[in-house]
Protein backbone atom coordinates (compact mmCIF):
# COMPACT_ATOMS: atom_id res chain seq x y z
CA UNK A 1 0.00 0.00 0.00
CA UNK A 2 1.90 2.65 -1.37
CA UNK A 3 0.48 5.41 0.85
CA UNK A 4 1.62 4.32 4.36
CA UNK A 5 4.89 3.89 2.50
CA UNK A 6 5.29 7.68 1.08
CA UNK A 7 6.61 9.31 4.52
CA UNK A 8 8.99 6.55 4.29
CA UNK A 9 10.38 6.90 0.67
CA UNK A 10 14.18 7.66 1.20
CA UNK A 11 16.20 8.01 -1.83
CA UNK A 12 19.21 6.37 -1.39
CA UNK A 13 17.37 3.19 -0.39
CA UNK A 14 14.91 3.07 -3.50
CA UNK A 15 18.57 3.72 -5.75
CA UNK A 16 19.96 1.01 -4.44
CA UNK A 17 17.22 -1.50 -5.51
CA UNK A 18 15.15 -3.26 -7.61
CA UNK A 19 11.45 -1.80 -7.04
CA UNK A 20 9.04 -3.70 -7.49
CA UNK A 21 5.14 -2.38 -8.51
CA UNK A 22 2.19 -4.53 -7.76
CA UNK A 23 -1.22 -2.90 -8.45
CA UNK A 24 -4.60 -4.66 -8.79
CA UNK A 25 -7.63 -3.65 -10.02
CA UNK A 26 -9.26 -0.93 -7.94
CA UNK A 27 -12.90 -2.77 -7.68
CA UNK A 28 -10.37 -5.77 -5.90
CA UNK A 29 -8.64 -2.82 -4.00
CA UNK A 30 -11.62 -1.01 -2.77
CA UNK A 31 -13.27 -4.78 -1.99
CA UNK A 32 -10.59 -5.83 0.47
CA UNK A 33 -10.97 -2.33 2.50
CA UNK A 34 -15.34 -2.89 2.72
CA UNK A 35 -14.12 -6.69 3.64
CA UNK A 36 -12.73 -5.41 6.76
CA UNK A 37 -15.49 -2.60 7.44
CA UNK A 38 -13.31 -0.24 6.64
CA UNK A 39 -14.65 2.70 3.92
CA UNK A 40 -11.00 3.84 2.54
CA UNK A 41 -10.72 7.39 1.30
CA UNK A 42 -8.95 8.01 -2.17
CA UNK A 43 -5.55 8.60 -0.68
CA UNK A 44 -5.88 4.85 0.96
CA UNK A 45 -6.67 3.00 -1.88
CA UNK A 46 -3.32 3.88 -2.85
CA UNK A 47 -3.18 4.63 -6.50
CA UNK A 48 -1.96 8.37 -6.42
CA UNK A 49 1.10 7.13 -4.09
CA UNK A 50 1.46 4.44 -6.59
CA UNK A 51 1.43 6.63 -9.26
CA UNK A 52 3.95 8.85 -7.99
CA UNK A 53 6.48 6.55 -6.45
CA UNK A 54 6.09 5.00 -9.98
CA UNK A 55 7.03 8.40 -11.18
CA UNK A 56 10.01 9.14 -8.55
CA UNK A 57 11.11 5.63 -9.45
CA UNK A 58 11.04 6.53 -13.17
CA UNK A 59 12.05 9.97 -13.82
CA UNK A 60 14.01 10.64 -10.27
CA UNK A 61 15.73 7.67 -10.30
CA UNK A 62 16.02 6.80 -13.95
CA UNK A 63 15.07 2.80 -13.12
CA UNK A 64 12.34 0.46 -14.54
CA UNK A 65 10.50 -0.78 -11.81
CA UNK A 66 9.38 -4.39 -12.35
CA UNK A 67 5.45 -4.12 -12.35
CA UNK A 68 3.21 -7.18 -11.21
CA UNK A 69 -0.50 -7.30 -11.81
CA UNK A 70 -1.97 -9.00 -8.82
CA UNK A 71 -4.77 -11.02 -10.58
CA UNK A 72 -2.24 -12.75 -13.66
CA UNK A 73 0.16 -13.21 -10.60
CA UNK A 74 -2.57 -15.32 -8.98
CA UNK A 75 -3.89 -17.48 -12.28
CA UNK A 76 -0.79 -18.13 -13.65
CA UNK A 77 1.89 -17.74 -10.16
CA UNK A 78 4.87 -19.95 -12.40
CA UNK A 79 4.54 -18.09 -15.63
CA UNK A 80 4.66 -14.29 -13.42
CA UNK A 81 7.27 -15.72 -10.67
CA UNK A 82 9.61 -17.12 -13.45
CA UNK A 83 9.28 -14.08 -15.43
CA UNK A 84 9.93 -11.98 -11.46
CA UNK A 85 12.64 -13.76 -11.03
CA UNK A 86 14.27 -13.15 -14.69
CA UNK A 87 13.54 -9.46 -14.35
CA UNK A 88 15.46 -8.71 -10.79
CA UNK A 89 18.04 -11.38 -11.47
CA UNK A 90 17.50 -14.11 -9.39
CA UNK A 91 17.20 -18.08 -9.68
CA UNK A 92 13.68 -18.83 -9.80
CA UNK A 93 12.90 -21.89 -7.64
CA UNK A 94 9.41 -23.85 -8.37
CA UNK A 95 9.63 -24.26 -4.37
CA UNK A 96 8.79 -20.76 -4.14
CA UNK A 97 4.79 -21.55 -5.35
CA UNK A 98 4.41 -23.96 -2.15
CA UNK A 99 5.04 -23.50 1.22
CA UNK A 100 3.87 -25.33 4.71
CA UNK A 101 0.95 -24.72 6.22
CA UNK A 102 1.70 -22.75 9.34
CA UNK A 103 0.93 -20.33 12.23
CA UNK A 104 2.19 -16.78 10.64
CA UNK A 105 2.78 -14.25 13.64
CA UNK A 106 0.59 -11.45 13.30
CA UNK A 107 1.66 -7.74 13.46
CA UNK A 108 -1.34 -6.83 16.14
CA UNK A 109 -2.89 -9.54 18.23
CA UNK A 110 -5.56 -7.08 19.33
CA UNK A 111 -6.56 -6.19 15.67
CA UNK A 112 -7.07 -10.38 15.01
CA UNK A 113 -9.45 -10.26 17.97
CA UNK A 114 -11.95 -8.51 15.61
CA UNK A 115 -13.86 -11.37 13.60
CA UNK A 116 -12.82 -9.59 9.91
CA UNK A 117 -9.17 -9.21 10.39
CA UNK A 118 -9.29 -13.04 12.22
CA UNK A 119 -10.78 -14.76 9.47
CA UNK A 120 -8.15 -13.37 6.96
CA UNK A 121 -5.61 -14.42 9.57
CA UNK A 122 -6.92 -18.17 9.57
CA UNK A 123 -6.79 -18.22 5.34
CA UNK A 124 -3.50 -17.08 6.18
CA UNK A 125 -2.30 -19.44 8.42
CA UNK A 126 -4.13 -21.95 6.04
CA UNK A 127 -2.49 -21.48 3.40
CA UNK A 128 0.14 -24.00 1.26
CA UNK A 129 0.14 -21.98 -2.02
CA UNK A 130 -1.12 -19.42 -4.11
CA UNK A 131 -4.76 -19.29 -4.93
CA UNK A 132 -6.45 -17.79 -8.07
CA UNK A 133 -9.13 -14.93 -7.36
CA UNK A 134 -12.60 -15.36 -7.45
CA UNK A 135 -12.79 -14.72 -11.58
CA UNK A 136 -15.70 -12.14 -11.13
CA UNK A 137 -14.86 -8.59 -10.56
CA UNK A 138 -16.86 -7.58 -7.47
CA UNK A 139 -19.34 -5.23 -7.07
CA UNK A 140 -18.72 -1.57 -6.05
CA UNK A 141 -21.78 -0.33 -3.55
CA UNK A 142 -23.31 2.80 -5.81
CA UNK A 143 -22.40 4.58 -2.52
CA UNK A 144 -19.02 4.60 -3.18
CA UNK A 145 -18.35 4.38 -6.89
CA UNK A 146 -17.27 7.53 -7.04
CA UNK A 147 -14.03 6.32 -4.74
CA UNK A 148 -12.04 4.45 -7.43
CA UNK A 149 -12.84 6.55 -10.19
CA UNK A 150 -9.28 8.44 -10.90
CA UNK A 151 -7.62 5.01 -9.85
CA UNK A 152 -8.50 3.51 -13.26
CA UNK A 153 -6.34 5.54 -15.10
CA UNK A 154 -3.36 4.37 -12.68
CA UNK A 155 -3.72 1.07 -12.89
CA UNK A 156 -4.51 0.70 -16.67
CA UNK A 157 -0.82 2.54 -17.14
CA UNK A 158 0.79 0.23 -14.75
CA UNK A 159 -0.55 -2.32 -15.95
CA UNK A 160 0.75 -1.63 -19.77
CA UNK A 161 3.94 -2.58 -17.91
CA UNK A 162 3.44 -5.30 -15.82
CA UNK A 163 4.85 -8.76 -16.48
Amino acid sequence: MAFIYQPYRERSFLARTVNTIITRRPERALNGWLKMESVPTREMLGYRALLDLWQFITQELGQAPVVVESTEFRYEPRRVLEKYCAAVGIPFDPGMLTWKQQAHRTWDPELMQQEQYAKWQQILNQSTRILPEDPELPPIPPEHRRLPEDAYKVYDALRAHAL
